[in-house]
């Protein structure tokens, strides 16, 4: 996070253009370097708006000090609006991974001692989830983060010894946004350790359950009512960010 930060400000010093920071999330786990490096993203004058997906990453930021002004508006897949769901594969469970490595940087009260102990903890809960599935078939998939792949089809081989009556698939990575609602629209259901796995599922009205790790995860609330004030709200802050373009 921090050499993300880093290359994001120097980034900003060279090119001196206005920018904003659109659908940020904050973590209580940041070193001191990251928590300066960003301070100076949101503190620089050439900021014109700030805006946080859950009121917890505002929490964050203001007990690291940070006094920005921010504002909260939700993730920006929202704007896709509900979609008629295609999908025929009513009877296949869609399991959508993150790797070790992330759910250890950003997981809640310290649940896992080490990445290692997360790599057993989300084995255990797949497992689980594969045992207790009624559904035909398995369907193993990411978002397309390469580090979340490769630890996939390390899932899917471990699985296949385990379950060898299981009907067990391994998605190819998805490389669009279009690849990845594809994989989507293959499943009857979901259990979903991204957060935009759970929120297309939802536009989609396929069935999800979403992997409690971290404080966006816990934010998002993907009930229907809630829903279509997210698709609102997230296409209100599009026209801002037209608005603000076209200036």
């Amino acid at each position: 996070m921090a050499c993300a930060f880093s290359s994001l400000f120097c980034a900003i010093q060279k090119y001196r253009k206005h920018f904003a920071i659109i659908g940020c999330g904050a973590t209580a786990n940041w070193k001191n370097y990251a928590k300066q490096t960003f301070s100076k993203i949101l503190g620089s004058p050439l900021n014109v708006l700030t805006v946080f997906r859950d009121e917890k990453s505002i929490e964050v930021i203001r007990n690291y000090g940070i006094k920005k002004d921010c504002h909260i508006a939700p993730d920006l897949a929202f704007i896709s609006g509900f979609k008629e769901n295609l999908s025929e594969n009513t009877n296949t469970l869609g399991l959508c991974l993150a790797s070790p490595n992330t759910i250890f940087y950003y997981v809640k009260n310290k649940a896992c001692s080490s990445v290692k102990d997360c790599r057993k903890k989300i084995i255990k809960d797949l497992f689980e989830k594969i045992s207790s599935s009624k559904k035909a078939n398995i369907l193993i998939f990411c978002n397309g983060n390469p580090e979340d792949y490769r630890f996939s089809k390390n899932i899917y081989q471990l699985a296949k010894k385990r379950f060898s009556e299981e009907t067990l698939l391994l998605a190819p990575r998805p490389k669009s946004v279009k690849e990845f609602e594809k994989i989507i629209e293959k499943t009857g259901c979901i259990y979903s350790y991204r957060m935009h796995a759970a929120i297309l599922a939802s536009l989609k009205n396929i069935p999800l359950e979403l992997a409690r790790w971290d404080s966006k995860t816990d934010e998002l609330d993907l009930r229907s009512e809630n829903i279509k004030k997210m698709i609102y709200d997230a296409e209100k802050l599009k026209e801002k960010i037209t608005d603000l373009i076209n200036k």
